[in-house]
């Protein structure tokens, strides 16, 4: 989002329009349920009562965006 720094007030203008982020939005909704696998991709953690990405998921997704893997 670009804030109008003349003006702090005034509403951030979106960077992607609507249409293009539902359609994004969606996509990605798609490729979760055709790509994802429960228990390889995502998964319970003890702690937390959501599913959570697991690695194998987050290197996908690197792929599909087009994010380096590094390690630290």
């Amino acid at each position: 989002m670009i804030f109008n720094e003349s003006n702090p007030y005034s509403l951030p203008s979106l960077l992607v329009p609507l249409s293009e982020s539902k359609e994004r939005r969606a996509q990605f909704k798609e490729f979760v349920q055709e790509v994802m696998v429960k228990g390889i991709d995502y998964g319970l953690v003890k702690t937390f009562s959501k599913p959570t990405l697991l690695k194998p998921e987050a290197e996908k997704l690197c792929d599909v965006f087009g994010f380096s893997k590094t390690v630290e």
